[in-house]
């Protein structure tokens, strides 16, 4: 995969097919393996897709600090900048879905619109423990325990969650999961033992754990998006409540909730989601008398 300078570090990207610039951001402790190649391969008929590898993720470079959402939409315009990207459709994930929506209230003029899939904001919801998810109480909790693998119900669903499950001892366990029904992080997906052991360094070496948790996009930034946005989140997500906020502090936003999922829906749920997206993008493009998305359609 090709690398490019950008904002004093190098980045990992991926291009891939022809048409209106398409910009996907994965989450935390995640890398491009996340959208490529399931959710990719519905996309590239229609866009030129770009993927890129967040800082200390993936391939890309890990500095001593720099994981604030407000660093991070400045690496990802200096990507685009390098690879001549003057305005795109922009899609992230987790809290790659909090750096797109940075990125979109600081340089509006560069987003066509924005897709924030099950994004991650503090501001708008205090960070879940498991014991509070519903979801996880009442079925993802046994499927975790059948496959090897137990987590406090007062664990906190964040960077938390993701150090212990990428904890060398449950290594076994997460390659049991290669064929389960549900989503697991670091399982064989996205490199299984190296991306997680590529976590464990990350957190223990870099200030990235403070960082992710002291990122703050107020009210006012998200108030101030003015392209349209879709803001998607899985049935089963942990994040229900920051769906509901996001709806209502953007203007010109369309809802859609994935049947049957949960935070990791575009993962398990590919199709479903790229068919959103381009349904969402085709909407939005059709729409010029100021009418929403979901008005439009």
């Amino acid at each position: 995969m090709p690398k490019i300078d950008a904002n004093g570090i190098k980045l990992n990207y991926f291009r891939t097919g022809s048409g209106p610039d398409l910009v996907l951001v994965h989450g935390l402790g995640a890398n491009m393996a996340f959208w490529y190649p399931k959710v990719v391969s519905f996309l590239a008929d229609r866009f030129r897709v770009t993927l890129i590898e967040m800082r200390g993720h993936g391939s890309s470079d890990m500095t001593p600090s720099g994981y604030d959402t407000g660093t991070l939409q400045q690496d990802l315009l200096a990507l685009m900048d390098s690879l001549d990207i003057s305005k795109a459709h922009i899609a992230g994930h987790s809290y790659g879905g909090a750096v797109a929506l940075h990125f979109a209230s600081a340089h509006p003029e560069r987003v066509e619109t924005l897709t924030l899939a099950d994004a991650v904001v503090r501001s708008l919801q205090p960070t879940p423990r498991l014991r509070e998810w519903q979801y996880w109480m009442e079925s993802l909790k046994e499927k975790y325990l059948n496959a090897g693998i137990e987590l406090d119900d007062s664990t906190e669903i964040d960077s938390e969650m993701l150090k212990k499950l990428s904890a060398p001892a449950l290594a076994e366990a997460r390659e049991g999961c290669r064929k389960a029904d549900f989503f697991l992080p670091f399982g064989s997906w996205n490199g299984g033992r190296k991306s997680a052991a590529h976590w464990q360094k990350l957190i223990s070496e870099t200030s990235a754990l403070a960082e992710f948790r002291g990122s703050v996009i107020t009210a006012e930034m998200i108030k101030s998006v003015r392209c349209p946005v879709l803001v998607i989140y899985g049935e089963h997500s942990m994040f229900l409540e920051t769906y509901s906020s996001l709806k209502g502090l953007i203007k010109d936003s369309a809802g859609v909730m994935v049947p049957g999922k949960g935070h990791f829906h575009p993962a398990l749920a590919p199709e479903f989601f790229a068919s959103a997206l381009k349904a969402f993008i085709d909407g939005s493009a059709r729409t010029s008398s100021g009418k929403n998305y979901a008005e439009a359609r």
